[in-house]
């Protein structure tokens, strides 16, 4: 077919339709690619927000034990009048959440040799 035989070509009303057929093709494309992203991005927001929760519920637990573990040395030491127990440490935002059981094995630990000393320190009273 010859350039002057193209209806598109020399018909205006044939190639605004010819246009706007492609208007139309790209538009329900694009919205079906926004579509299946959007879903995407839905999901990915939703998991985000259950780490979130869930790193949430772990910090309030490790600060539970922590407060408790704390209340227990100043009850511990609180027949001791030379021991001053001062206030629960703030929370380190460097400490690396994967080491949280090395943490607290070096408190407990930290926390037996503290014991140990203290009781040897008011002998022959008890402790």
């Amino acid at each position: 077919m010859t350039a002057a035989q193209d209806p598109v070509r020399h018909d205006p009303v044939g190639r605004y339709k010819a246009l706007l057929g492609l208007a139309h093709t790209a538009a329900s494309e694009f919205r079906e690619e926004s579509a299946a992203r959007a879903a995407a991005l839905g999901g990915e927001i939703f998991e985000a927000g259950r780490k979130v929760d869930s790193a949430r519920k772990a910090e309030d637990s490790v600060r539970k034990e922590v407060t408790g573990w704390w209340r227990e040395v100043q009850k511990r030491v609180s027949s001791v009048s030379w021991v001053s127990t001062g206030r629960l440490p703030d929370p380190d935002p460097t400490a690396d959440p994967d080491q949280l059981d090395a943490y607290l094995s070096q408190i407990w630990n930290a926390t037996d040799r503290f014991y140990e000393a203290v009781r040897r320190a008011v002998w022959p009273r008890k402790f």
